[in-house]
């Protein structure tokens, strides 16, 4: 099945790509090459006879100069320029493949006339044109776009008339050589009105049916009505039936309009009727369907639609910035729907209030939201809602003799702490009660009764009142009477503020008198007092002392003594007050002795005298209370031990622990050796007291006794090493006195290399052996140890490693050994030799039972690397290596130098993939590794560029694209026009008009002054028509056919008329736009013709190529530059491919259109496209297309 390929033209460019489709058309066409002095000359080609005053659009075939292809026929050639006679030729034949070339000089006419272009908007308007002479009417009538030439010079009227719009009518004058130019936009007479759709929410569908319900067939109308309040499916589906209703054929003779119209909000033009309409948005529906208005002519109605939502509930997520602290409730409407974070359903299409608050800590915090914003899709409320703490207010008073501070209304943040501070009038009033009322708790109060205080008011949730009463200041008198005596007053007495206190007598009881009173800390001799009122501003002590006029002297003495008074034993007596003691004599009992006195409140020690054997304690004086004189004394006591030197050879009885025996004591001890053993000896305190037993003393002083046990058997341990015997072995006993003999045998193989004694090492003794132990007194040992007899195994190493161990080994008879062998780091082991025979290159190697000497030795290998060099183009690295790889040694430098070709630079080196810089020589040092080499050389630019158009009005904007390639670095545009820039893609506008040359001067490090690309009179800015248009496919399949919709773009088209001719068949169009059918697959070129009469003319050109399957091609810029490099990538496919396959040549694919791809690496890449169709597939690959840094 064959589909459209629209390829565009460029009508300057026309000769070239004529000639490039020509390829692909039927070889059985003619070419012909038309040109003229001057050019720009209108080609008109005809296979019928015509005169050159009757020439048509349709005969048109561009401007000269032009080559085109013709089928084969007699044809005539006409030339027509305005101020020049129109030239033409008699007919001539046109013959498959023939080429022929016609070069016309036109000849200028003196012109005598004028002319008149009238163009009307919109055209097709009737033009009557009248000149007036004297006696004479001249009538012309014509329709619009309309060209009148040959007028004699003179004023004309002229009238515009056109069904649906006024009149009309106006005068205009006719100069000779010169063409009038009038442009009319007809007024039309209203029979529509304009609506507006809306709908809430935007972006419904809407369909319209109605306007002239009475020019439809009978029933008609009903039966839509009917079809539409029926309805139940999609908008394309309701249209698709209205459309089946009514027919096409039937719409445009009655002013009739059906089916989708926009999507809300929009403006449209209906006629005046009656319609009908229904709106489509997913998720709504429309309250009451279908809906009817009608239009008026020349009225301005607007259609809006509240549309309902078909959800009753949206879900929407909202936090808090107090989620962390419990969340925030979530109310709507004073339901509670839960604790943020969390869902909350709403009403949807609703704007609704919804209230968050963590009370009493954060005040209520009210979030308008419009639910229509989350129809059908549950989302996250857009931030997190913040709540403000809540403020309360404290209210502090006091009273007139107190004060707090702040006080009055005091704002206070939710959770903090207010401090007051509290105090009285000084120095009468101090702080009494404080009561706090927090709302909706009971009052508390706080007793203070001091001077000052300071109250934190803590966790403040709520308001509070605080009040501060004072209290009148109280002054304590403290009154205490000693020991002997009272006071009348005892205690603390409590006196206001500077009022006198009592008087206070203090009294001794019997046996005592008065002392002294001490008032505030100072000793006063009354036995009275009283304060003054001017006294009673501050606390008060009183102490009244008393003391005794005897005191008792008690002497007592401790078990083991006495304490004499005299000759006699010591009683207790008196002594006046401040008197002195008697002087007393100590004496202990028998067994005992005297320690030490305790006198009260005195150091005895100091008041001891003795007189030969007698001790005494002196008299002591000022003695002003009952004292008790203490005698110490302690008994005479020892400690005495004994034990057993070794339990396991007897016990000792009794065996005592730290037994504490009297002076004189005598104790008795008895040995009891166990079976095999005997006393030796008793030692008491280290003395030894020979094997005395039993063993009896008088104690007298301590006692450390242990009994001594000796063996009635002596032992000989006896041991051989591996390689022999001892005989006897192990434990033997022998009798106390008597000898033993041993008898040291070694192995085969082995001798006797030690033999120690007592830990006396006798040396190595011919095997067999014999030693003995004679009149044994004690225990001994004896140990035999054996040697192997040995080979030698001599190892050595060469350059590069080492073997260990690295010296002669003595190796025992029928041991193995092993040797390691170990490289340098940059050597390999290359061979291992045993006895002077390879083994190949081992890392270890083992003697197994060895019976002789051996030699090992082992050589080494020093390893190598590969450099890969990668030459590239533009200039050469030595040396270049065998096939491009250099051998080097591990550890040793290796250096290349880097020549650029001439004229050409060193851009970059990459060492290893990476980016080391400029060098023109590299070296590798200490190489240890395999690495790769690779330069960049920049070769001079090859600029290049292309305009999106090269015919354009003055100030209208130019886009060129840069298809440089080499890498340019910079960019230098001159346009001609004196204007210049350094844009890689600048976009220009040209101001005057003229033909204007474009220079692209491209550098890299190559081309430091630059390369120049020059084209001559590249841009033609002029105010004449130039024409353009684009080709779109209206849809469909061949057969039967392809409908294509031609859109035209010209610029500079005020006053111009229009051409069309389609390519297969003489028939064409003179309307703006057209629309055309082809009926079978082939080449097709279109020619588009937009004429300002007398004055200019431009035409042009598109070929519609109809096509079995779709043909791969495309195009991109930049091709090349510094990685990352970012390329537009552009289809230019032909065939209708219906998807595409790119491959960047980096591993990355696409599957765009027209995609964008960075490269963030340097190469030359390989670009593919693949596109694809029902009809088949086509492949297009370009070699090296992109070059990156």
């Amino acid at each position: 099945m064959g589909k459209v390929q629209i390829i565009p033209f460029i009508a300057l460019a026309c000769v070239l790509m004529l000639l490039v489709t020509g390829s692909m058309a039927a070889p059985s066409k003619g070419v012909i090459y038309v040109d003229s002095n001057p050019d720009g000359a209108e080609i008109y080609l005809t296979n019928t006879s015509v005169s050159p005053d009757n020439l048509t659009v349709h005969d048109t075939a561009g401007i000269t100069p032009r080559e085109f292809f013709v089928d084969p026929g007699e044809y005539r050639l006409f030339l027509k320029k305005y101020g020049y006679i129109t030239w033409w030729n008699e007919s001539f034949t046109v013959a498959p493949e023939s080429y022929q070339v016609f070069n016309i000089t036109l000849t200028e006419t003196n012109p005598q006339y004028g002319a008149i272009h009238i163009d009307t908007q919109p055209p097709g308007a009737n033009l009557v044109l009248q000149r007036f002479i004297p006696n004479v009417t001249s009538v012309i009538y014509s329709s619009t776009p309309a060209s009148v030439e040959s007028l004699p010079p003179g004023t004309y009227n002229f009238t515009l008339t056109k069904d649906g719009y006024y009149p009309y009518s106006n005068t205009t004058v006719v100069k000779a050589g010169d063409v009038t130019e009038l442009y009319v936009p007809l007024v039309p007479i209203p029979d529509s009105g304009i609506v507006t759709f809306k709908s809430e929410p935007n972006s419904a569908r809407v369909v319209v049916v109605g306007g002239n319900f009475s020019a439809l067939g009978s029933g008609m109308e009903m039966e839509i009505q009917e079809y539409l309040e029926s309805y139940n499916g999609t908008p394309d589906e309701v249209s698709a039936g209205i459309k089946n209703i009514v027919g096409t054929e039937t719409i445009p003779p009655i002013k009739f309009v059906y089916g989708l119209v926009g999507t809300t909000p929009f403006d449209m033009e209906l006629y005046a009727g009656e319609y009908v309409y229904l709106y489509f948005l997913d998720g709504y529906s429309m309250n009451e369907m279908p809906r009817y208005f009608n239009v008026s002519a020349g009225e301005k109605k607007t259609i809006v639609e509240t549309l309902i939502p078909d959800q009753e509930f949206v879900q929407v997520f909202f936090e808090t910035n107090v989620d962390e602290e419990g969340g925030a409730n979530v109310a709507v409407e004073g339901d509670e729907l839960g604790t943020t974070p969390c869902w909350v359903s709403l009403p949807s299409h609703q704007i609704v209030s919804v209230t968050f608050d963590q009370m009493p800590l954060y005040a209520k915090k009210v979030v308008t939201v419009d639910t229509t914003l989350f129809e059908g899709r549950p989302s996250k409320w857009g931030e997190i809602i913040q709540l403000e703490l809540m403020t309360y207010y404290l209210t502090a008073s006091d009273d007139d003799h107190s004060t707090i501070n702040p006080s009055g209304v005091i704002a206070v943040t939710a959770g903090n702490t207010q401090e007051f501070n509290l105090s009285g009038e000084l120095p009468a009033w101090l702080v009494g009660n404080l009561t706090v009322h927090r709302d909706g708790y009971d009052p508390i109060v706080y007793p203070y009764n001091q001077p000052s205080a300071v109250y934190q008011h803590t966790k403040i949730l709520q308001n509070a009142t605080l009040s501060l009463t004072s209290v009148k200041k109280k002054v304590a008198v403290n009154a205490t009477a000693g020991k002997g005596g009272s006071v009348n007053y005892p205690g603390i007495t409590l006196y206001d503020f500077e009022t006198p206190s009592n008087q206070y007598n203090f009294t001794a009881n019997d046996g005592y008198v008065f002392k002294e009173l001490w008032v505030d800390g100072e000793q006063k001799f009354n036995d009275k007092w009283d304060f003054p009122a001017s006294q009673m501003i501050h606390n008060h002590t009183l102490l009244g002392l008393f003391r005794p006029t005897h005191v008792l002297i008690t002497p007592v003495a401790t078990t083991g003594g006495s304490i004499l008074d005299g000759t006699s034993e010591a009683t207790p007596y008196w002594i006046e007050y401040l008197g002195c003691t008697h002087q007393h004599e100590v004496v202990a009992d028998p067994g005992y002795r005297f320690t030490y006195a305790n006198f009260t409140s005195t150091d005895a020690q100091q008041l001891l005298s003795s007189e030969s054997d007698k001790i005494y304690i002196g008299s002591v004086c000022d003695i002003d209370k009952n004292t008790t004189i203490t005698a110490h004394f302690e008994p005479l006591n020892y400690t005495v031990n004994s034990r057993s030197a070794d339990e396991t050879k007897g016990i000792i009885v009794p065996a005592l622990t730290n037994y504490t025996a009297g002076f004189g004591e005598t104790l008795s001890f008895k040995s009891n050796p166990f079976a095999g053993y005997q006393l030796s000896e008793i030692t008491d305190n280290g003395i030894s007291k020979g094997a005395e037993n039993p063993y009896n003393i008088t104690v007298n002083e301590d006692h450390d006794i242990v009994a001594h046990f000796q063996s009635d058997v002596l032992t000989i341990e006896a041991v051989a090493g591996e390689g022999g015997i001892i005989e006897p072995e192990g434990s033997v006993n022998v009798t106390f006195g008597d000898s033993q003999c041993f008898n040291i045998t070694a192995n085969a193989n082995y001798y006797i290399s030690s033999v120690v004694i007592d830990g006396e090492d006798t040396g190595n003794q011919t095997s067999p052996y014999q030693y003995c132990f004679n009149n044994m007194t004690t225990d001994h040992n004896i140990s035999a140890y054996f040697t192997q007899y040995a080979y030698t195994i001599t190892p050595s190493a060469g350059v590069g490693g080492t073997i260990s161990p690295s010296t002669p080994q003595l190796v025992p008879i029928g041991d193995s050994a092993t040797f390691t062998i170990t490289p340098s780091g940059c050597y390999t082991i290359k061979d291992v030799q045993v006895d002077g025979e390879s083994k190949g290159a081992l890392s270890t190697y083992t003697f197994v039972n060895v019976t002789e000497d051996h030699t090992i030795h082992a050589d080494f290998q020093i390893k190598t690397y590969e450099i890969l060099v990668n030459q590239s183009e533009g200039g050469m690295i030595d040396p270049a290596g065998d096939d491009g790889v250099v051998t080097v040694n591990c550890g040793s430098t290796q250096c290349f130098n880097i020549t650029p070709d001439e004229g050409n630079v060193v851009y970059d080196v990459i060492v290893d993939n990476n980016s080391v810089g400029v060098y023109n020589k590299y070296c590798f040092t200490n190489i240890t590794d395999n690495h790769t080499l690779e330069a960049v050389f920049v070769i001079p630019p090859e600029p290049d560029f292309e305009a999106d158009r090269t015919r354009v009005p003055p100030k209208y904007p130019v886009s060129f694209k840069d298809f440089t390639r080499n890498n340019p670095t910079d960019w230098l545009w001159d346009f001609g026009d004196g204007e210049i820039t350094t844009t890689r893609e600048p976009v220009h506008y040209f101001a005057e008009v003229g033909n204007y040359t474009v220079t692209l001067t491209a550098y890299n490090a190559a081309a430091t002054d630059g390369v120049n690309k020059t084209k001559e009179h590249y841009i033609e800015v002029t105010t004449n028509p130039i024409a353009g248009f684009v080709a779109k496919s209206k849809g469909g399949i061949l057969p039967p056919g392809v409908e294509i919709e031609f859109v035209d773009t010209s610029l500079n088209t005020e006053g111009v008329a229009y051409g069309w001719v389609f390519g297969d068949g003489p028939k064409g169009a003179i309307s703006k736009n057209a629309t055309h059918i082809y009926d079978g697959p082939g080449v097709y070129q279109v020619t588009h013709q937009v004429e300002k009469p007398f004055i200019a003319k431009d035409y042009a050109y598109e070929t519609i190529t109809i096509l079995q399957k779709p043909e791969a091609d495309f195009i991109a810029h930049p091709v090349s530059g510094k990685a990352p490099l970012t390329v537009q990538f552009e289809d230019r496919s032909q065939g209708f491919p219906t998807s595409w396959l790119w491959d960047f040549g980096d591993t990355v694919k696409s599957y765009d259109q027209n995609p964008v791809h960075i490269y963030s690496s340097s190469g030359n890449y390989t670009v593919s496209l693949s596109v694809f169709s029902d009809e088949g597939s086509s492949i297009k690959t370009k070699d090296g297309f992109i070059t990156v840094q």
